[in-house]
């Protein structure tokens, strides 16, 4: 993760300056911070730590969760539709303002557009926490199940079994 998230980024940045870029633009998501519980969200502050201090102009746009058709998080709500009862990691309270693919590209063609330099963050207008993000996957789908919440005591050895047997 670090490899991929963080030092790719270092590795971009100084491409870019021996290229001759002027500009860069470097998408992260909202709330990576060096000391964020996950290692995506740690590696991604550190990148954009990289890319603020690099000698290029740089805008840097910050979104909450992406999505668009075909999108895998959905797609893995989907498949957990077609069992009985549909699990959900804790309570399913966590929050999050869903942003559609196509207005982050609008923003990243405006940031290059307008040439701003500078930190951008970007999220959906509604806000919804992840029980009721299944439960619009369900209607979508056509789909009545029941929502049982999983308590992260238990989600969490699931996770490192699953990481044991598939890796990191």
């Amino acid at each position: 993760i670090e490899e991929i998230d963080g030092l790719a980024a270092l590795r971009l940045v100084r491409a870019a300056e021996r290229a001759g870029a002027e500009r860069f633009l470097w998408l992260t998501p909202l709330g990576a911070s060096p000391h964020h519980r996950s290692r995506v969200h740690r590696a991604k502050a550190l990148a954009e730590r990289a890319v603020t201090a690099s000698g290029l102009s740089t805008a840097t746009i910050a979104s909450s969760l992406v999505y668009a058709p075909g999108d895998r998080r959905l797609q893995r709500i989907e498949r957990l539709t077609l069992l009985p009862a549909v699990p959900l990691m804790g309570s399913g309270g966590a929050r999050l303002q869903p942003i559609w693919a196509d207005d982050v590209a609008d923003c990243v063609l405006s940031a290059l557009d307008r040439r701003a330099d500078g930190r951008f963050e970007l999220a959906g207008p509604d806000v919804l926490s992840h029980r009721e993000v299944v439960r619009l996957t369900l209607k979508a789908a056509h789909r009545r199940r029941r929502l049982v919440p999983v308590p992260l005591t238990v989600v969490r050895p699931l996770l490192l079994a699953h990481e044991t047997m598939a890796g990191p």
